[in-house]
């Protein structure tokens, strides 16, 4: 009976020297993780500041998460998230569908460069695309195989998200202007499945991302004049099939600037 109670206590203290040591390193696993993956998934570097992870009560916080920006666009970055809180169920992490009960992302930032055709934001999102397609493709081809780890998410928030816009044509860009995007959220992500792969999710939500970013160019009145103003600059700049695009442009926002 001694005997018993002896491995008992060992295991007691066995399991909670593995809980203390995940407590410690997993921030830095998962750190180690987000910017070795993220590359491949975004075709941009992908960097987090500091990842603090706690296991045991299924929450977790990323700070000054940076996604880069694709070539040939110049800004440092294509995204910043100050903070993003993750809350989930830890049970579901001994399975292949991790559920994750709210991600909310705070102090947003996107810079947006180009135009309402072609952007850094829309090359990001192909490339998304892309991967998408590719572990979508993985899975159906390997039906032996065990399935990969796949998340679903109830709910998703981006609060105080802003965009610093330039456009961009022919290479030359306009005085960039700031504005406030709304808020977004989300819910139910993977919900009709048994979950989506993390570039399907990140393809999801930089799709609602985009979708807020591409109405605020031509609705918003204080960027509506900064982009004219910008727009005007290059027109000034410019002359023959340069001018002519730089000229729709003005057009185009002269005339969502009529319609409210």
């Amino acid at each position: 009976m001694k005997r018993w109670i002896r491995l008992a206590v060992f295991a007691v203290v066995g399991l909670l020297v593995v809980l203390l040591v995940l407590e410690f390193y997993l921030g830095r696993i998962v750190k180690v993780a987000i910017e070795t993956v993220g590359p491949h998934l975004t075709g941009t570097p992908v960097t987090v500041e500091d990842v603090d992870i706690s296991p045991r009560i299924g929450s977790g916080t990323l700070r000054g998460l940076v996604v880069g920006n694709p070539a040939p666009y110049k800004d440092p970055h294509a995204l910043r998230l100050g903070e993003v809180h993750i809350r989930l169920d830890p049970s579901s992490l001994r399975s292949n569908t991790v559920v994750v009960r709210s991600i909310v992302v705070t102090d947003a930032e996107v810079a947006f460069e180009g135009g309402p055709v072609r952007s850094n934001i829309r090359t990001l999102l192909d490339t998304l695309n892309q991967s998408a397609g590719r572990e979508s493709g993985k899975s159906s081809h390997a039906k032996d195989s065990p399935p990969g780890r796949r998340v679903r998410v109830e709910v998703f928030v981006i609060s105080r998200m802003r965009m610093r816009a330039r456009l961009n044509i022919a290479g030359i860009a306009s005085p960039a202007a700031t504005l406030t995007l709304p808020e977004i959220r989300m819910e139910g992500l993977g919900s009709k499945r048994d979950g989506i792969t993390l570039a399907e999710l990140g393809r999801d939500i930089l799709q609602e991302v985009y979708s807020r970013v591409l109405p605020a160019l031509g609705q918003k009145p204080g960027f509506i004049q900064g982009t004219q103003d910008g727009v005007e600059w290059l027109f000034d700049k410019t002359s023959g099939a340069v001018r002519d695009a730089s000229k729709a442009v003005r057009d185009l926002f002269r005339k969502k600037d009529a319609e409210k």
